[in-house]
């Protein structure tokens, strides 16, 4: 869940498409997000098995799936509110910490809100290629 109030709107790089941006100051260090039992969803990967093709696209799409400690994997979909639209970047503005996630600069009013996709997305090597890159920021 989402801590502070943001908005969704075209995306500093249009390419993007949407992304999310916040409507009040975030200081640097503070919690962001966290897991909220309930109000996000974990799953295990053998679910995606009982979603029809188009529930199966979604999700692979919008959730993440995390590796666990012991080997074992869950998908993460957070998409009960806006987080889902946080674009990726190289030079992100927030960082993933497990079950929360930090703001890692200060994020004014009016800034989109970036995170490094590879931090907790272990299936992001398969899909990286496909990435739209903010041209003098990103490049792969």
């Amino acid at each position: 869940m989402f801590l502070y109030r943001t908005e969704v709107k075209p995306a500093t790089n249009p390419a993007m498409g949407l992304g999310l941006f916040a409507l009040e100051f975030i200081p640097n260090q503070s919690i962001v997000w966290e897991y909220k039992e309930g109000f996000d969803i974990r799953f295990d990967p053998m679910k995606l098995n009982e979603l029809n093709e188009a529930g199966q696209e979604h999700f692979t799409k919008y959730a993440w799936l995390e590796k666990m400690a012991s080997d074992d994997k869950e998908y993460y979909y957070c998409n009960a509110d806006l987080c889902g639209f946080t674009n990726h970047s190289k030079n992100p503005n927030i960082s993933s910490r497990g079950h929360y996630t930090i703001a890692i600069k200060n994020i004014e009013i009016g800034q989109e809100i970036f995170i490094d996709y590879s931090e907790f997305d272990s299936l992001f090597k398969d899909y990286e290629k496909d990435m739209i890159w903010v041209i003098g920021k990103d490049e792969p």
